[in-house]
């Protein structure tokens, strides 16, 4: 069920914003779209969501879920946990990541330029950094 939820999301992105290289994304873009994701993660109402809400929910989601995603299967191929130890043996959800990276992008201003990956991997390393012992299983 997860794979066909990444699958249609990336679809989706691919529809949304054709020309748009996922690269291209830095920490300021990307923590404005996750914070309108995060906003409609809370709402209640029933009312559709404007096209540029769709545009938020898809690049925030899909963007942090591929990288996520890659991650792990980067971890597995090599056998290590990575650079990171998330909790709850690394089941966490999109929104979670998404909450650590907002807090991160707040605290680091001098960022928004970055890479939006890179501002990732670096949100989940200062919180959750492993100790040398930890990254091999």
């Amino acid at each position: 069920m997860g794979h066909v939820m990444v699958g249609s999301a990336l679809f989706l992105m691919a529809l949304v914003f054709p020309g748009q290289a996922a690269a291209s994304f830095t920490v300021g873009e990307l923590s404005q779209h996750c914070r309108s994701f995060l906003k409609l993660q809370k709402r209640k109402s029933s009312k559709r969501l404007t096209r540029q809400q769709v545009i938020d929910v898809v690049k925030c989601s899909s963007f942090v879920a591929g990288i996520h995603f890659g991650k792990i299967a980067t971890n597995v191929r090599n056998d290590t946990h990575g650079p990171y130890c998330l909790p709850n043996g690394g089941k966490v959800t999109t929104k979670w990541i998404v909450k650590v990276f907002i807090d991160w992008s707040r605290r680091h201003p001098r960022e928004k330029a970055s890479p939006a990956a890179v501002g990732i991997m670096k949100s989940l390393m200062e919180r959750y950094g492993c100790d040398e012992r930890d990254r091999v299983k």
